[in-house]
């Protein structure tokens, strides 16, 4: 883990992360978001439980493209909830196995909605780069808890300037990323700030408070 990560968690970020163990020993289990039927396996993120992952949710309607990627894509809600939005190409990829595989799980749960390509991937690291995108979704993980949903130790400001620097050879020329963050993280994880250093162009797209907490959803050019 990036000395930079080697943050003392505070007690919000400690009461979260015994929450998650919490819902890690219920799973498996069913739910449904949006109409969106999902089986949540054993170690994927609960994306009912993540509340810029349900702002992110939100953000998505409003984009009508032809071409996306779910990275970090955990059930495939987010993935799910692009086509459920029409658009037509949809990829999505998780560097951890159990999240691909309940990815797929959940594709066929909801089979109106597929097809989504669904690929193992560190990152960009197995996709092919002859894709570019007009929208690259990464719900990314704004702390690092070592919690039972961390698939990597490479989490915040190292994972998103890692990220940010590879995106732009699978964007498309006027594409645009989204990225979550909410202050209950540490501000060095923050994707604006590392967005703004490396030149991209920052919009906010939507901002609400969830208890003493302000979450936004992020837009990068």
């Amino acid at each position: 883990m990036n000395s930079e990560n080697k943050l003392e968690l505070s007690p919000d970020q400690k009461e979260r992360t015994a929450k998650m163990y919490e819902v890690y020993q219920r799973q498996p289990y069913l739910i449904e978001l949006d109409g969106i039927k999902l089986n949540i396996g054993k170690g994927v993120f609960p994306p009912e439980q993540g509340y810029t992952t349900k702002l992110m949710a939100k953000v998505l309607k409003t984009y009508s493209v032809n071409t996306a990627l779910d990275l970090g894509c955990g059930s495939g809600y987010l993935a799910l909830t692009l086509r459920q939005n029409k658009v037509p190409n949809v990829w999505a990829a998780d560097i951890n196995p159990a999240a691909v595989e309940c990815t797929k799980e959940n594709i066929k749960l909801n089979n109106d909605l597929a097809p989504i390509e669904v690929v193992h991937s560190n990152l960009f690291a197995q996709l092919n780069q002859a894709i570019q995108f007009d929208l690259i979704v990464f719900n990314q993980p704004f702390y690092y808890a070592g919690g039972p949903f961390n698939a990597s130790s490479d989490e915040g400001h190292p994972l998103n300037e890692r990220f940010l620097r590879q995106a732009r050879n699978y964007l498309k020329s006027d594409g645009k990323i989204l990225m979550n963050y909410s202050d209950l993280g540490d501000e060095i994880n923050n994707p604006k700030r590392t967005a703004e250093l490396l030149g991209y162009q920052v919009k906010v797209k939507l901002t609400e408070k969830s208890e003493s907490f302000n979450n936004q959803v992020y837009e990068f050019s």
